[in-house]
């Protein structure tokens, strides 16, 4: 458990803490240096130590709901990008950094003010991917990739503990990417600072962040022509009509978190015969969350004229374009729990859960500035029959200016299988039932370009979902019932659908050895009861096949394979730059195209290096391979990349 860990956690000077933190970030002004990586994957080769890491607050630490990073880990290095990590199935452009959109369903779960644009989700530091490292010793980690045109990812990260108590860390990426065609230069940075503290006797504790985004991405509006791309007219890309070449969208985002917990009563023990275990009766502990969150979003364009715009006017200023809006919201939660640091979760019966927040909310724009105020009551109980089977019940009601009367009622119930192999096994089933208001730039939005105040019916979700592990297989299938969706139409303007949609998903993942050689895999199948409304892929594969090879007498381990990723032929949402977000479209349907990958990964201790070849078949296949309408997906293109460990 963690308390056992801080017990260890050596003194260290803070000067050199100090000059550690100084060193990394020299580091990041050097304009070569970008990088990709997740830490799930970079983090995993160690002979001495345990990495862990638990996110968001200390209610994950209390649960046991931690994160070990594994050793001598490197399967899927070469898949730098975050959109195609960890069986993630998105649609983007041809240079990292810029919009996306999930093409496996997963409706939002927000039960407050929320503006419905996740459009650089996967690329944004927030407070619930922010981890916070549970170390004996500092822990290092730099990488960099290099791609085509330029391309360039740099991540550096940095934990230390100061003190027995108390430990900082710091997480910072840089993305440059230029781009391969006009107008669509990507230039993303983020950075988060986290602390910890905890007293002696765990009684007390504290996880704190602060956290800045600000993404520069130029909008091209994709090309003018797409003949010109698909028959060879044009071979450079810089040299292809785009039909926007000085729009800009610039987009911040930036928060302070805190939560704090305190046991009402001490650390009582009871003594028998065999060991000292805590008191079954306590009197709880209390818990304060603090979020402040700051997102400024700027569209810009100097030719607010140009064509692209067309269907979607009427214009208001035909000199320049600057829309822009600030949302300020100031969130506070406060819990009580029986939750105990030095229990083990296994041997607790029932855990129980009452809480409140309240989220205010500033929302300006040129014309309107508007508040609004919600108060969220919730309660959650984790119920164990037994060691092996765990069952997990929420409910929150909301109450106040935006998405009053909002429900949202969760379960999960998972049982832990064991196996005379002992090989990891568990099945589990979930449901959710949700009811909400859509996103609020769904219900209101003022641009040059798209004007609209709306009142949509709240939308209702019923799902229901079952997952099947074994070692390293999984399957998961999913049945949602949506009612009243809202959505952008073909003019990119919010519509409702009155009447439900049936949406039934099934994955199956796994990882396959037979001798050196090694398949690993995801199958996606989705099906969509209404088309004409939500429109994602019948069937998503992606498969990487490659031998893993120990060299000189298992110090290094060499993997040369191929990855592939296919999917169905559909009509895809659309892109619009002045909203951020996607919409619906009929006039092109892409996919049933299978990109293929060579690569080679290389790791020695600790230190990681890939190269690959990425899209090897776009040099002899036909120019007609899209993610997003209108929007030529990466040509073929050698990228390498690699990254460093340092745990001490």
């Amino acid at each position: 458990m963690y308390s056992k860990c801080v017990a260890r956690i050596p003194r260290f000077p803070v000067i050199k803490v100090l000059l550690t933190v100084l060193q990394s970030y020299s580091l990041t002004v050097l304009p070569s240096y970008t990088s990709a990586q997740k830490l799930d994957s970079l983090l995993r080769v160690h002979d001495t130590t345990t990495i862990v890491f638990f996110q968001h607050h200390t209610d994950s630490l209390a649960l046991d709901n931690v994160h070990t990073i594994r050793a001598t880990r490197l399967t899927g290095f070469q898949r730098y990008n975050p959109l195609y990590r960890e069986n993630n199935f998105y649609a983007s452009f041809a240079n990292v950094g810029h919009a996306h959109h999930n093409l496996v369903f997963q409706p939002s779960q927000e039960n407050a003010f929320y503006t419905g644009m996740n459009t650089f989700q996967a690329y944004t530091f927030t407070n619930l991917n922010t981890r916070y490292y549970n170390t004996i010793i500092p822990v290092t980690y730099l990488a960099y990739t290099n791609g085509a045109k330029k391309e360039q990812w740099f991540r550096v990260i940095h934990s230390h503990a100061i003190t027995r108590n108390l430990n900082l860390g710091v997480d910072f990426s840089l993305i440059n990417s230029p781009g391969r065609y006009g107008n669509s230069k990507s230039d993303d940075k983020s950075v988060v600072f986290t602390g910890q503290y905890f007293s002696k006797n765990m009684r007390f504790g504290s996880v704190a962040n602060y956290r800045h985004n600000k993404f520069v991405l130029l909008e091209n509006g994709g090309l003018a022509d797409d003949s010109v791309f698909e028959d060879k007219k044009e071979t450079d890309p810089q040299f292809m009509s785009v039909n926007l070449t000085s729009a800009q969208n610039l987009v911040k985002e930036s928060g302070v978190f805190a939560n704090a917990y305190f046991y009402l009563s001490g650390p009582h023990t009871v003594n028998d015969s065999v060991e000292t275990k805590p008191s079954t009766f306590h009197a709880g502990r209390i818990a304060y969350d603090f979020d402040f969150k700051r997102q400024m979003q700027v569209y810009s364009d100097n030719n607010p004229l140009a064509d692209f715009y067309q269907p979607f006017g009427p214009i208001i200023d035909s000199v320049k374009t600057h829309d822009s809006l600030l949302i300020r919201s100031f969130e506070n939660r406060f819990t009580w729990t029986n939750l105990r640091m030095n229990e083990d979760p296994v041997r607790k019966h029932i855990f129980i859960l009452f809480g409140i927040k309240n989220q205010y909310t500033i929302y300006s724009d040129s014309v309107v500035n508007r508040t609004f105020n919600t108060w969220v009551p919730e309660a959650a109980i984790i119920i164990r029959p037994y060691r092996t089977l765990a069952i997990d019940l929420s409910g929150a009601f909301t109450v106040g200016d935006y998405n009053n009367a909002a429900i949202r009622l969760k379960g999960t119930a998972i049982q832990d299988i064991n196996l005379k192999n002992e090989k990891p096994a568990s099945a589990a089933f979930h449901f959710l039932f949700l009811t909400q208001q859509a996103g609020y730039l769904y219900n209101y939005f003022n641009s040059n370009y798209f004007r609209w105040d709306t009142s949509f019916n709240q939308q209702k979700l019923i799902q229901a979902g079952i997952a099947l592990n074994y070692s390293n297989l999984l399957l998961k299938i999913n049945y949602n019932l949506i009612s009243d969706h809202v959505y952008l139409d073909q003019q990119a303007r919010p519509s409702q659908y009155k009447g439900t949609v049936n949406i039934i998903s099934a994955t199956l993942s796994d990882e396959l050895r037979w001798r050196k050689w090694n398949v690993e895999g995801s199958l996606v199948y989705q099906y969509i009861s209404n088309k004409e409304i939500i429109r994602l892929p019948d069937f998503m594969a992606r498969v990487s096949v490659f031998p893993t090879l120990p060299l000189f007498q298992n110090a290094a381990v060499l993997q040369p394979g191929v990855d592939i990723f296919y999917n169905t032929a559909y009509y895809a949402n659309a892109y619009m730059p002045a909203l951020r977000m996607f919409h619906l479209q009929d006039e092109k349907k892409i996919g049933n195209y299978a990109y293929i990958n060579v690569f080679v990964n290389l790791m020695v201790k600790r230190f990681r290096i890939f190269a690959k070849y990425e899209h090897l078949n776009a040099l002899w296949s036909q120019p007609k391979y899209y993610m997003v309408p209108h929007y030529p997906a990466q040509g073929a293109a050698f990228k390498f990349g690699l990254s460093w460990s340092f745990y001490d």
